[in-house]
C-alpha cells in the first residue's frame, strides 16, 4: 500500500511545482511478484480497501461479491478468488494494526 501513499505524495508535488521522486523503490516489487497475485492486489486496492464486517477487521464478503459482479468476474472463479483475498485482506489488515496492540 506505500505504493498508493506514494503517488498520492507525487501528485502533491506535481500541484506545488515541486521535483519528482524516482518510484524505483516503491513498484519494483511488482518485477518480483507473480502476475495473478499483483492483479489480486490490484483488485483488492480498486474494489475492497476499508470494506470491512461490522467492527471487526474481517472482510465484508458481501463486498466481495459486488466487487466481482462490478469487474465482470466469471462467476467459476469466485470461490478461489475468495479465498486469497481473505488471505490478502488479513495480511493487509495485520500489517495495519498499531504496534502496541
Amino acid at each position: 500500500m506505500r505504493e498508493g501513499e506514494f503517488w498520492a505524495i507525487q501528485a502533491r508535488r506535481r500541484l506545488r511545482g515541486g521535483p519528482e521522486k524516482d518510484p524505483e523503490p516503491y513498484v519494483s516489487w511488482r518485477e518480483l511478484s507473480r502476475p495473478e497475485n499483483v492483479a489480486l492486489l490490484d483488485f483488492w486496492g480498486r474494489y475492497l480497501r476499508g470494506q470491512c464486517a461490522g467492527m471487526s477487521d474481517a472482510l465484508n464478503i458481501l463486498a466481495v461479491r459486488f466487487a466481482f459482479e462490478l469487474d465482470e468476474t466469471p462467476r467459476a472463479l469466485w470461490p478461489e478468488l475468495t479465498e486469497r483475498l481473505i488471505y490478502v485482506h488479513a495480511l493487509i489488515s495485520e500489517q495495519l494494526q498499531p504496534a502496541d496492540k
